[in-house]
């Protein structure tokens, strides 16, 4: 049965809506109130983050800080560059752009970071890493907290 009956008896010009039709708007109605529930809640879900992360402290150490039985508030540091500066760099110096960014042009933090130690150790230093202090300098870095939920394991997993 299809959505719409045509009633060609009537000049063909109007339409019987079936039954279906009437069941599929019903359904289009909840999908779009749930729709607007779900958009709602995650913006409650962003504030109330927004409010855990402002009265957190990242420890020294770095490591998660844990919640018993809920989860863990974990950071990451993320490198960002403007995308025509990390494009020159590339363009002049291919080998470097290579090991240090991703093939989005993000940067890669442990990349960096292993070559600046690779620096201070006074080894000689390879011609690819002429342009490093330029990179160095138009890298800005952001800590992102993020939540990691525990898994609640129900007795028939625990079985398992």
């Amino acid at each position: 049965m299809g959505l719409l009956n045509h009633n060609k008896n009537r000049g063909g010009n109007t339409m019987e809506f079936d039954e279906t039709y009437t069941d599929a708007i019903e359904k289009i109605q909840k999908i779009k109130k749930l729709k607007e529930m779900e958009d709602q809640l995650k913006e409650k879900r962003k504030n109330l983050e927004e409010q855990l992360f402002a009265s957190l402290v990242r420890p020294n150490d770095g490591k998660p800080l844990h919640f018993e039985g809920l989860g863990k508030v974990q950071w990451s540091t993320e490198g960002k560059m403007e995308t025509r500066d990390m494009k020159v760099i590339a363009d002049r110096n291919p080998e470097l752009a290579k090991r240090i960014f991703s093939v989005t042009y993000k940067p890669k933090i442990s990349e960096i970071s292993r070559l600046e130690r690779t620096i201070r150790a006074g080894t000689e230093i390879p011609g690819w890493l002429q342009d490093f202090d330029e990179v160095l300098t138009k890298i800005t870095y952001c800590e992102t907290p993020k939540i990691v939920f525990e898994k609640v394991e129900t007795e028939e997993e625990e079985k398992v």
